[in-house]
């Protein structure tokens, strides 16, 4: 498979890039090819009026959106990477998701047609060490897999938000290059399923895992 990570945090060096890279050195270790891309190095502009758009039959906002939709469509597996910003994905992801709604009011069941089966995963550091300062964030993101007719293959989340933290994690490394690794096994899911999550709490505690 071709795997896409797409890291939504603005520190081009922080944990959610870390856990990016070793779940795509997981998933290179299995045969994938990989490429990612940092959304904080791309324009990607709010939505604007969309009548607008609408009534002249195109989006008239000039920036990198397409051509990074375009890496999306290239690719069959998508991981979302993004550190919980006021409970949700950061400004670059939620804004790069919202403009998703430009090619659904434009393209219609086209859009759908194209993104339906394409593999997803989600990627997210975070420092709350109960575990559940994600949740909304999960909600956001997997119903919109749901509605687009995705893949859902898994998550992973770990408490880190010190620079660093994930690159020092030990457990966090070994189970997110796990989760890369596992891509070939989980390739044939078709339906939106959340199919393997690991969650850690902090460095010394056991994942927590559940699916298959």
């Amino acid at each position: 498979m071709k795997v896409l990570g797409l890291v939504g945090s603005g520190r081009k060096d922080g944990n959610t890039n870390h856990l990016i890279e070793t779940i795509l050195e997981g998933a290179r270790s299995s045969g994938h090819t990989t490429k990612k891309i940092h959304l904080s190095e791309m324009t990607i502009l709010p939505i604007g009026d969309c009548t607008v758009c609408w009534k002249i039959g195109y989006c008239q906002i000039e920036d990198d959106f397409n051509p990074l939709m375009q890496e999306v469509l290239f690719h069959d597996c998508v991981i979302f990477g993004t550190p919980v910003y006021w409970l949700g994905p950061s400004a670059q992801m939620k804004t790069f998701l919202d403009r998703w709604v430009c090619k659904i009011n434009l393209e219609g069941d086209s859009f759908r047609n194209k993104m339906r089966g394409k593999k997803c995963l989600i990627a997210t550091p975070h420092q709350d060490e109960k575990l559940t300062g994600a949740e909304y964030l999960f909600s956001i993101m997997e119903r919109t897999f749901e509605y687009m007719e995705m893949a859902y293959l898994g998550k992973i989340q770990t408490v880190a938000w010190r620079r660093s933290e994930v690159s020092r994690d030990k457990t966090a490394q070994k189970y997110a290059f796990e989760l890369g690794g596992r891509l070939s096994e989980l390739q044939y899911i078709r339906r939106a399923t959340g199919a393997v999550t690991f969650n850690f709490s902090n460095q010394t505690d056991a994942p927590k895992q559940s699916g298959a």
